[in-house]
C-alpha cells in the first residue's frame, strides 16, 4: 500500500511534469509571434533621392541622418543640383 507521503511526492512530480509540458507547448505556439518583429527588422532601409528640377531619381541604402526633405550630397547629372530625399522605406526579403 502507498503511504500518504509517497502519494504526495507522486502528485508533486506529476504536477511539475505537466506544468513543464504546458510551458513548452505554450512557448512553441507563441515563438512565431514573439519573434515577428525581429524578422521584419531584417529588411534593408532604402532612401529615394529625386532631382528638384527633373524626374531623375536614384535609390540607395539608407544612411544615418536621412530624412524626407533633406538635401543629399549626390547631384543630378543633368542639372548639377543636389538631390532631395523624397522617400524612405524598408524592403523586406520575399518569402519564396
Amino acid at each position: 500500500m502507498i503511504s500518504v507521503t509517497e502519494l504526495y511526492a507522486l502528485f508533486m512530480a506529476l504536477s511539475l511534469s505537466l506544468m513543464m509540458i504546458l510551458i513548452f507547448v505554450t512557448y512553441m505556439f507563441m515563438r512565431k509571434t514573439m519573434f515577428v518583429s525581429i524578422e521584419t527588422v531584417t529588411g534593408k532601409a532604402i532612401t529615394v533621392l529625386k532631382c528638384p528640377y527633373c524626374s531623375y531619381t536614384i535609390r540607395r541604402v539608407f544612411r544615418e541622418g536621412d530624412h524626407v526633405g533633406a538635401v543629399a550630397q549626390e547631384k543630378c547629372p543633368i542639372h548639377d543640383a543636389n538631390l532631395i530625399v523624397s522617400e524612405i522605406y524598408t524592403e523586406t526579403p520575399s518569402s519564396e
